[in-house]
């Protein structure tokens, strides 16, 4: 019996780089760790936190609904990852968690493909699903990836650890 496994061209699984989830994590963390403070200052010593202070089932909303919110960024941050696969049908991209299932990115109308460097700042905001003066960008981490350039102008980018094996299986699937 053949599996998706057996047909696949090229698969890559690419996290987010632990350099940024490392600058990251105490910039999240710090808002719980400073209402954390408060919360004790407030409710256990009867000390109001701050020069307006809200009450304290106030409090414990507030600070409740910010652990939800941070938790959330950091977990996304920690399990997104960007699956790309070329099988002999077609190119597909899968940015879980944003993605349930892959999207097939289209190969008609094709202008060229090239393995490149890019800056991902500059030429798109950053890392992410992106939109830049560039087009459109799936990338997690790293300046390399592939370039596609369509017909009418617009291009999408997949950044890749491999490009050049991106590259080439790309381009044994599609006529140039």
């Amino acid at each position: 019996m053949k599996t998706q496994t057996d047909t696949l061209l090229f698969q890559e699984k690419q996290r987010l780089s632990g350099v940024f989830i490392g600058l990251l994590l105490p910039v999240l963390s710090l808002p719980v760790v400073v209402l954390s403070i408060g919360l004790i200052q407030q409710l256990a010593y009867q000390i109001p936190f701050g020069n307006h202070p809200i009450s304290d089932p106030g409090f414990i909303l507030v600070y409740g609904a910010i652990i939800l919110l941070c938790g959330t960024l950091i977990a996304t941050l920690c399990f997104s990852r960007l699956i790309t696969e070329v099988r002999p049908e077609g190119l597909f991209i899968r940015y879980a968690p944003f993605h349930r299932k892959f999207h097939e990115i289209s190969l008609e109308n094709l202008k060229d493909i090239q393995a490149v460097t890019y800056h991902p700042i500059y030429d798109y905001g950053g890392w992410g699903i992106r939109y830049g003066a560039m087009g459109k960008a799936y990338n997690v981490r790293g300046n390399r990836g592939v370039k596609i350039r369509y017909q009418g102008g617009h291009s999408l980018l997949i950044g890749s650890q491999k490009p050049e094996e991106l590259h080439q299986a790309i381009c044994s699937i599609v006529k140039l």
